[in-house]
Parts: C-alpha cells; sequence; structure tokens
C-alpha cells in the first residue's frame, strides 16, 4: 500500500500537478510537505507538538494559499488551480508515506524498504501507463528525453528515495522532511534562469511566508541547561 501511495498516487499527482502549474509554484507549494509530516506524526504518536508548531503550521498553510491565489493570476486560470492542488495532493500523500514507512524503515532498512515500495510502485504505474508507452513511439524518442526518464527514474527516484528512506530511520519524519524546504529556493533559481519563469511578488510573498512558516514548526526548543548545585556554606 505504501508503495502505490509513494510512487503513483504521489507521482501521478506530482506530474500532472507540475504539468498544469509553473515548476516554481509546484516546488513552493512541496515545501508544506514538512507541516503536513509533523502533524500526521502528531495524530499517529509519533511527535507531540507545541503552540509553536501549530502557529507555523497555521503560517505555512496562509503562504500556501497565498501562492495558489498568485499562480492562478498568472495565466492559465482553471489549469493553473488544478495544477496547485494536484500538487498539494502529492504534498499530503508524499507525507503519508513518509510517516507511514518509519517503523517498516527501522525494522528493515531503507534499502529494503525502497526497493520493496518501487516493486509496488512499478508495478502499478506499468498497469496505468503501459497504454500511452506503447502509443508514444519509444523507439524514436530523442537522447535528450531518454536522458530526462533516465535521470528522474535512477537519480530522482531510486537514489533520492533511498537517501530519504535512511534520513527517516536516523533522523524521524519530521526532521528529515525540514531538508524538502530546500527544494523551492532551488527550484525558483532554475525555473527563472532555464525556463524564464519569473516569480511574482505574490508568489514571492508566499514563499517565504511558507519557508518562515515551516522554519518555525522545526526549529527545536532549547532546554534549559539546570546550574550545578552550590556546595553548601562550612
Amino acid at each position: 500500500m505504501l508503495g502505490l501511495l509513494g510512487n503513483v498516487v504521489y507521482q501521478l499527482c506530482f506530474v500532472f500537478g507540475l504539468a498544469n502549474t509553473r515548476a516554481s509554484t509546484a516546488s513552493v507549494l512541496l515545501a508544506g510537505t514538512p507541516i503536513v509530516t509533523a502533524v500526521l506524526s502528531v495524530a499517529i504518536g509519533h511527535e507531540k507538538l507545541s503552540k509553536r508548531v501549530w502557529t507555523g503550521v497555521i503560517i505555512a498553510c496562509t503562504g500556501i494559499v497565498l501562492v495558489v491565489g498568485a499562480g492562478s493570476g498568472t495565466g492559465g486560470g482553471q489549469e493553473k488551480v488544478l495544477g496547485d492542488v494536484l500538487m498539494i495532493a502529492a504534498t499530503i500523500a508524499w507525507a503519508v508515506y513518509s510517516v507511514g514507512s518509519r517503523d517498516l524503515i527501522r525494522h528493515y532498512g531503507a534499502v529494503a524498504v525502497t526497493a520493496w515500495s518501487l516493486w509496488a510502485g512499478t508495478a502499478g504505474m506499468v498497469v496505468i501507463g503501459l497504454p500511452d508507452v506503447l502509443s508514444a513511439g519509444v523507439l524514436s524518442l530523442s537522447l535528450k528525453t531518454w536522458f530526462a526518464v533516465s535521470y528522474a527514474g535512477a537519480l530522482s527516484v531510486g537514489v533520492a528515495y533511498v537517501l530519504w528512506s535512511y534520513g527517516v530511520r536516523h533522523l524521524g519524519n519530521t526532521r528529515t522532511a525540514t531538508y524538502s524546504n530546500l527544494v523551492p529556493v532551488i527550484a525558483v533559481i532554475v525555473a527563472w534562469s532555464w525556463l524564464g519563469e519569473r516569480p511574482g511578488a505574490g508568489q514571492l510573498l508566499g514563499a517565504t511566508i511558507i519557508i518562515l512558516g515551516v522554519m518555525l514548526a522545526q526549529r527545536k526548543d532549547r532546554t534549559p541547561v539546570p546550574a550545578a548545585p552550590r556546595a553548601p556554606l562550612s
């Protein structure tokens, strides 16, 4: 079930969402993953959240709403809104996958869980995607296209999933998910330079709010160091 969720539901929502919205907007919406992961971890008893964390949740959700609203106003109308909604669904699916796989990863290891989940996901994707693959004329695809597909499969899925599972095992759900905050920053820069996607003021503001909310939610409270007991006066 986790393999179908993390490798079929997530991938379909991600790909179709990316096809219907801006790459920079998609990356920013994925920044909500740590928030969803933290909430799910609390719901099943993995972690406990303080008032500060809940404040960060509200702030990040406000930023997501702003990003979606600003993105829908950059052209594309309902198509972009659909893409944004699919990206949010992908965020939820990946968070459930991360939280649900924690105990399995700790018991069986990162590579084993990644391998089995990818096998299950591969079976699902073959059933869904085989008709499109057969009609795509794979033998006529360019070398650039094959490189992109190989990169996505070997690195973005294979290696990245193993590294993510390793992080979940040794750092926990929330701390691992926090590292996904680097995605929007890098993706906005790459989309701007490679695709010419200039982020609007509303999207930049929303991105800033999301990242600030996530940082607030994930920041650890400092535990005060107890003072050393004073020696009794003689």
